[in-house]
Formats: C-alpha cells, structure tokens, sequence
C-alpha cells in the first residue's frame, strides 16, 4: 500500500512467505518456514524520504542439514547488509577448497535509509544496515554495515549506487552495489 510504485514516498510493501516439506513426501526434511520482509516509506518534505527495512525468518525443524541450501536463510549484500559481502554474514563451512556459507535456520535484518534529491531526479542516501543469519539465539553473529550512495529516479524506479563498509571488522574492504528498479 504506497502513493507510487516507482518511488514510493508514503507507504508500506512487504511480503510474507509460508512452506514446509514432509521429510520421505517430496522432501529430503520435515521443516516449516516463515519469511517476512517488510518497507516502510515516509516522505520528509518536498525532496526527502526516510525508508525502513526489515526481515526476520525462522524455520522449525531439526534436520537443517538437509534442507537444501536455497531454503536455507543467509544475510549480507545489496538487499541485506550492505558493506559485507553477498551471503557473507552467518554460520560458514571451512573446507579444503576454502569457506562458504552454510545457511542458517534464521534471519533478522534491519535498515535505516535516508535519501536527498538535490538536483530534480538526482539525489544521495545515508544508510545503516544490521542484522545476522543463525541457527539458535546464542550463536547469532550480529553484524552492521554503514554507507553512502548516489540516487536517480529513472523511469522504471530508483538506480541506486552504494558504496559500504562493515563496522565490524578492522580489515573489512568498501563493498560497491549497483540496483534499479522498484524497491519492494
């Protein structure tokens, strides 16, 4: 429910996702799984608007392992945690060929954005973004990210360029990221 769907200035998008598998019945695991992203858009003044982001998802089971990994739930990138690296954030696998995410029972992200148009469609953008992806309360690895960016209200939506860092690590490298579109 937004004012415009190109570039909302007042409104709330958002998403809710419900499934499950019955392990030996089409499913290598018994699990059910609740996914919810939600954006809140307000408008500050005539040239200015304020967005909040937020995810949580939790998946019931005890066979994590055998889910595969594009039901798994991972957090760092463009649409998550911006300043780490896509699906950088959350439990990781050490194995001969190197490190990768494993994916994790659970989810929590959130964003605060606020963007400026200065020159008619032309604009720039403050951000922070936290969150982790986990499998129980105690092992979360709580991550946040901070950056800038350009902003263009183009005909199809808004084209977004980012450039973050983690706050979390000394040594953690500026990541760029490059989106257009709407922002649902």
């Amino acid at each position: 429910n937004v004012d415009d769907r190109t570039f909302p200035r007042s409104g709330i998008g958002g998403s809710l996702m419900l499934r499950g598998g019955l392990d030996n019945v089409g499913s290598n695991a018994s699990f059910v799984q609740a996914h919810l992203r939600a954006s809140w858009f307000m408008g500050v003044g005539d040239i200015s608007r304020l967005i909040l982001r937020g995810e949580a998802g939790y998946t019931f089971t005890d066979t994590l392992v055998d889910m595969p990994p594009s039901l798994r739930f991972y957090a760092g990138g463009d649409r998550s945690i911006r300043g780490y690296e896509w699906r950088e954030v959350g439990p990781r696998v050490l194995t001969e060929g190197g490190e990768y995410a494993a994916g994790a029972k659970n989810v929590l992200t959130a964003s605060v954005e606020f963007e400026r148009y200065f020159l008619g469609n032309w604009g720039a953008a403050v951000f922070v973004d936290s969150g982790s992806a986990f499998d129980g309360r105690g092992d979360a690895d709580w991550r946040t990210g901070v950056g800038i960016g350009a902003r263009w209200r183009s005909p199809v939506g808004p084209l977004k360029f980012d450039i973050a860092r983690g706050l979390d690590q000394p040594d953690s490298p500026f990541t760029i990221g490059l989106s257009i579109g709407a922002e649902f």
